[in-house]
């Protein structure tokens, strides 16, 4: 009697994750033929063109998209255009990496051109050319900055301390349990 309700609990048990996973895994798969072009690929942070076409020519194969992250290379638009007519020519998309394009920027760094360039890149690569990765993720800021060099600074300013300029600046702070700090 016992292995009769084991042999039936199994039995239903089988049968509902059977029952369940053509429920859950059907419309998926009825769906495949309309999902959207997705697009896999690399960033490059690298420093020269010549560097970009070698991790293009590595990575085209399995990847359909190229991201120009590259600071020194995205600073001249001769090399910036150079590497992405070199991205497209491989069958890949491209997004640009500019940073801040507000106009002030530009000007202070003498980086006018973006403004012109990416009115004309849509026209230049088509649907090849996906846009401009614009400005990083504020947390990247964070992430970026040389801690090393913050650290330091704010040790000697521990040690060395800025002296009062004013008698208002004579204070103290209070810590746990009145206890001067």
């Amino acid at each position: 009697m016992k292995k009769a309700i084991v042999a039936t609990t199994i039995l239903i048990l089988v049968s509902s994750i059977i029952a369940a996973s053509f429920v859950v895994l059907n419309p998926l798969a009825s769906s495949k033929g309309s999902i959207d072009q997705c697009y896999v690929g690399v960033a490059f942070c690298g420093n020269t063109t010549a560097e970009a076409k070698l991790l293009i020519d590595r990575v085209k194969d399995y990847t359909n998209l190229f991201i120009m992250q590259s600071g020194p290379v995205s600073w001249n638009e001769t090399a910036t255009n150079e590497v992405c007519n070199y991205a497209v020519a491989s069958g890949l998309n491209i997004i640009v990496y500019f940073g801040d394009l507000n106009p002030r920027v530009l000007t202070q760094k003498h980086l006018e051109w973006r403004t012109a360039w990416v009115t004309t890149a849509k026209e230049r690569w088509g649907n090849k050319f996906l846009g401009v990765f614009y400005y990083d993720e504020p947390g990247g800021t964070w992430l970026d900055i040389n801690w090393t060099a913050i650290s330091n600074f704010l040790l000697d300013l521990a040690l060395h301390p800025i002296p009062p300029t004013t008698p208002q600046n004579n204070y103290s702070l209070t810590a746990c349990k009145g206890t001067e700090a």
